[in-house]
């Protein structure tokens, strides 16, 4: 009886040690597949951010380069009013100066 009891011992633990590496092999092969999925979604995301990062950056610069542009063109309006007011000035002072002699 005794040797009947480590016998059937003998097989059942045979028995759950095979079946315990067969849960081992495929927990880690279901854990590779895991960490492959989530390695593959971390790189696809990282390749949209740098997607989306380089469309903004592109975007303010050109953004960046328009204002510049505008603002250099309202320098150069401003200056002209500036000089077209000093002219008017200048001839309106010489006038009044012209006008001004005459009386004296």
């Amino acid at each position: 009886m005794d040797e009947e009891f480590t016998r059937d011992l003998n097989i059942l633990k045979g028995e759950f040690d095979k079946e315990k590496r067969e849960i081992d092999m495929s927990h880690n092969m279901e854990k590779r597949e895991l960490i492959d999925m989530i390695d593959t979604f971390d790189e696809e995301t990282k390749e949209r951010l740098d997607a989306l990062k380089e469309a903004f950056n592109n975007d303010w610069e050109r953004i960046k380069n328009e204002n510049v542009e505008e603002l250099e063109s309202m320098k150069h309006e401003l200056v002209k009013k500036i000089e077209d007011l000093d002219t008017n000035f200048e001839q309106n002072f010489n006038k009044y100066l012209s006008e001004t002699e005459t009386w004296s």
